[in-house]
């Protein structure tokens, strides 16, 4: 099971792989920022979120761990949640598992949602930044995170454009998305010394954790 990779955590490829609720923003302004230059802000007076972009492909039963970094230290009301939205296959909302909050008055400090186990029909997840009750206040947020289990969305199906002949770190090594029957035949002879290197050429994407299961 492959690891969690966000596109843009500090937000310092700029204002792109986050949708922006009313009252956020994503610009440069190193020292309003935790870590580089870019850090998002929100200010306004009404609960608003920013969520990442695309949606991370789950399961359930798989556990997640979530972080923010939040800076309430100008604002004079709010709490700075994460929270993670699990939807089904149609996008459509299940549920949500919420951090207790960061309360304002303070500089950056983190905010976790750890070991969050995807509930029943969890197909997609999403991570959300949440200022709650600002009252007009603004808070800054930077350095979001997210690990735990994936689907790594792989081709369906695929044509192989080359492949190679390395040294197998195993007896026995196989990569499943080949097939075991083949590297069955294979192994018999040299499967201490030699295994193969496939190159696929993408056509449809699927699920990695339904091709392997």
């Amino acid at each position: 099971m492959a690891k969690f990779f966000l596109p843009n955590p500090g937000f310092e490829l700029g204002d792109q792989n986050w949708n922006k609720g009313t009252g956020w923003a994503i610009s440069k302004d190193a020292p309003t920022s935790r870590s580089g230059s870019w850090r998002a802000v929100f200010t306004g007076g009404a609960e608003a979120a920013l969520d990442n972009s695309p949606n991370f492909s789950i399961r359930p039963g798989l556990k997640l761990s979530a972080s923010a970094w939040f800076d309430g230290v100008v604002a004079t009301a709010g709490n700075g949640v994460v929270r993670l939205r699990w939807l089904d296959l149609d996008g459509v909302e299940i549920s949500v598992s919420s951090s207790t909050g960061v309360a304002f008055g303070s500089g950056y400090s983190q905010e976790t949602l750890a070991d969050i186990v995807a509930p029943d029909r969890a197909k997609f997840v999403q991570i959300r930044a949440v200022i709650t009750s600002p009252d007009s206040s603004t808070w800054r947020l930077d350095d979001l995170d997210i690990s735990g289990g994936i689907i790594e969305t792989i081709p369906a199906t695929a044509k192989i454009s080359g492949h190679r002949i390395v040294p197998a770190d195993t007896i026995g090594v196989f990569d499943p998305l080949v097939g075991q029957d083949k590297f069955t035949e294979f192994n018999a002879g040299m499967s201490d010394k030699w295994s193969f290197v496939y190159t696929f050429i993408p056509a449809l994407g699927a699920d990695l954790g339904e091709l392997v299961s």
